[in-house]
């Protein structure tokens, strides 16, 4: 299976990412199951700033990760072997005090 969605901000906005769970099948280098985040609105965008260029296992990124501009592009990738929880993302938008 492979995922992709695009989030949008209001116009003029920022996105703010926390994760809130993480359970995606765990291999050293993410091969079989993993997701992607893009700061924008494709998989061609630049990797979400702080993140690991791949996301899987149990250990959730801690803090918040904010993108550059109104998209968020989550890419997720699994194969049939394993069946975890997966993950929940909370999401919210944002403006910058001028």
């Amino acid at each position: 299976m492979r995922c992709t969605v695009t989030i949008y901000a209001p116009p003029g906005q920022k996105l703010l990412l926390v994760f809130r769970s993480l359970d995606i099948e765990f291999e050293p280098n993410c091969d079989d199951d993993f997701m992607k985040l893009y700061d924008g609105n494709s998989t061609s965008a630049y990797r979400l700033s702080g993140l690991p260029k791949r996301i899987c296992g149990s250990r959730k990124p801690t803090g918040s990760f904010s993108t550059s501009g109104e998209a968020l592009t989550v890419f997720f990738k699994s194969d049939s072997w394993s069946n975890e929880n997966g993950f929940q993302l909370i999401f919210t938008s944002f403006h910058e005090a001028n």
